[in-house]
C-alpha cells in the first residue's frame, strides 16, 4: 500500500475517534467520497491498526439519534 494512502487511513481513523464523527462528516473534512471513507475504515485500516480499527468500529456502530 502507498504510504500516503495509510497516511490518510490513520489521519482519518484518528479524526473519527477524537471527534466522535461520522463517515459523512470525516469524507467532507478529508474532501473524499463517503465509499472511500468506509473502505478504508473497514477493509484497510485492519491491516495497518488492528486495535484503531476497533476502536474506529466501536464508534461507527453507534445508533445514531433521530430527533422529532
Amino acid at each position: 500500500m502507498y504510504a500516503y494512502i495509510e497516511e490518510r487511513v490513520m489521519n482519518v481513523a484518528e479524526y473519527i475517534v477524537e471527534h466522535e464523527a461520522t463517515v459523512r462528516a470525516a469524507a467532507s473534512k478529508f474532501g473524499i467520497s463517503k465509499s472511500t471513507v468506509h473502505h478504508d475504515m473497514q477493509v484497510r485500516l485492519k491491516g495497518i491498526d488492528a486495535d484503531m480499527a476497533e476502536r474506529v468500529r466501536a464508534d461507527l456502530d453507534v445508533p445514531m439519534l433521530v430527533m422529532t
